[in-house]
């Protein structure tokens, strides 16, 4: 009895237990149990970026973390390029977008949004130049960058538009993954102007890089997107009690920012938009809001496999594709000669030239020839850098494989030819390169196959070859799958038909006799 007493004490004494928190969302409306995934791109200081330590702060953070903290669900960042988020969170991939992205109708037709906030869009220019743009019209025949995919780009375009019904000079747009690129590009001369949220452009310009020359263009709410009609109907709730307790207010005025004022709601597709899409449908095809959020667009995909735009991105990848296989063939002649050669001063340039392209991404290289040259005084436009860097980075590969194919060629044969009274020259040119030629071609083909799709890469510099002028659209029309499937039916179309040209090339190179074809 004693024990019992002393026992039921001990459990008296104990402190009470926190009830469990228990989540308003359920699990089969998020992407994992439990946690809240958000997509954000942490490029846009002071509202989300990257600290010294490698962790993610700013307002559009905290509040993404106080959200998840009252929903009793354990908040968890992707960290994106703003062009991949839409479509992201179209397939499930995460649970919300938390990186400041602009209310619009079309957007609204397809996500559940949530305003949170108000954002305007300034014009910047290099800190120092003469500013000779103070107003929008003022961007005629400039070359102005803007992040892909963004609501800046659209106004940007739309201007655009504008300025050209007009009889003005077009805008010259270049597109970059993130506003950082796009400053960046401007710093090194690259661009005339910027254009970007108002918040980022104030950050630069404390920094004291840019002048901010127009401001508080097109002042447009900003949201939350998600999904689930649960989880964004959870999110206004937890706004909501925010509100009412201050701390919504504290975190934007910490920040600067105009707090939203009045409830928060969902601006989303409704039920009866659902339904006259539904309607639509019936009568048209994947012409409906439904479609273009869950399901395979037939009508869009049958556009755009015969597309002008798309078209011409395929061009430019065909023809940078040649230029760089035959820049790469010449470059990569000289430097595996280079390396063959008896003098150690003609071989170290060129082992150092091949271990410094090899070893360095191609991603790199072009974003040094682009926005890195420009700071010593060598500049080069988007076509030029891209040209170069393919050519560059090529050569080295091109390099080894022409000498990989000149030493597969037994020693023996080079002895026979200076038997014969041939001079080191003739010995190659006659006697080794015509068997090296055979080993090389395979290798060679096989190069080029690749860089049909390497041209991919200097999208990262604004070069819009096939792949960026697919994600330009998918931006623009959300048919993610449908576009994605396209631009793979014409990498596919490409490849093979180099495929075809390849195998007749090396048949008429084949060097064996039961195969009835001329060689060598």
């Amino acid at each position: 009895m004693i024990l019992l007493l002393g026992a039921l004490g001990g459990l008296l004494s104990l402190p009470a237990q926190t009830p469990a928190c228990r989540s308003p969302v359920p699990d089969s409306e998020l992407v994992r149990p439990g946690t809240l995934l958000m997509a954000t791109n942490p490029t846009l200081r002071p509202l989300q970026f990257v600290d010294s330590s490698g962790a993610l702060r700013g307002m559009r953070i905290e509040l993404g973390e106080a959200i998840a903290k009252r929903l009793c669900l354990t908040p968890e960042y992707i960290r994106m390029e703003f062009s991949a988020m839409i479509p992201g969170l179209k397939i499930g991939r995460f649970d919300m977008i938390n990186t400041g992205i602009f209310w619009t109708e079309q957007r609204a037709a397809t996500m559940q949004m949530v305003n949170y906030e108000s954002q305007a869009i300034s014009i910047s220019i290099p800190r120092g130049k003469a500013p000779d743009i103070a107003k929008p019209d003022d961007l005629a025949g400039k070359a102005v960058g803007v992040e892909i995919g963004g609501f800046e780009e659209t106004k940007l375009r739309q201007l655009n538009e504008s300025l050209v019904s007009r009889g003005l000079a077009p805008i010259n747009i270049l597109t970059f993954d993130n506003f950082a690129a796009a400053f960046q590009a401007m710093s090194a001369g690259q661009t005339d102007a910027t254009v970007a949220i108002d918040a980022t452009a104030a950050e630069y310009a404390r920094a004291g890089n840019v002048d901010r020359v127009v401001t508080g263009l097109y002042p447009t709410p900003v949201a939350l997107a998600m999904r689930s009609r649960a989880l964004s109907a959870a999110v206004v709730g937890v706004l909501d009690d925010m509100q009412r307790d201050g701390s919504y207010q504290a975190l934007m005025s910490r920040y600067g920012m105009v707090a939203h004022s009045g409830p928060f709601v969902v601006n989303g597709p409704d039920e009866a938009a659902q339904s006259e899409a539904s309607q639509s449908e019936a009568s048209q095809p994947g012409a409906s809001h439904e479609t273009m959020k869950s399901g395979w667009n037939w009508r869009g995909f049958f556009h755009y496999l015969v597309n002008g735009y798309l078209l011409m991105g395929a061009l430019t990848t065909l023809w940078l594709t040649a230029a760089a296989i035959i820049g790469g063939l010449c470059i990569g002649c000289l430097l595996a000669f280079l390396r063959l050669a008896r003098h150690r001063w003609l071989r170290v340039p060129a082992n150092f030239y091949i271990w410094n392209f090899r070893g360095t991404p191609l991603l790199v290289q072009l974003i040094v020839i682009y926005t890195g040259l420009p700071q010593i005084g060598i500049k080069f436009s988007v076509i030029d850098s891209a040209l170069i860097g393919l050519v560059l980075n090529e050569a080295a590969y091109l390099a080894e494989i022409i000498r990989g194919g000149i030493l597969a060629v037994p020693a023996g044969q080079g002895n026979a030819g200076r038997a014969l009274g041939f001079n080191s020259a003739q010995v190659m040119m006659y006697v080794v390169l015509p068997q090296a030629i055979r080993i090389i071609i395979p290798a060679i083909g096989n190069s080029v196959n690749g860089m049909l799709k390497t041209t991919a890469v200097t999208s990262v510099i604004s070069m819009e070859e096939l792949l960026r002028r697919t994600q330009l659209l998918i931006q623009d029309k959300f048919l993610v799958l449908e576009l994605f499937t396209v631009a793979a039916i014409y990498y596919l179309s490409m490849t093979s038909a180099w495929s075809l040209v390849q195998h007749r090339i090396e048949r008429r190179f084949d060097h064996n006799p039961g195969a009835g074809h001329a060689g060598i």
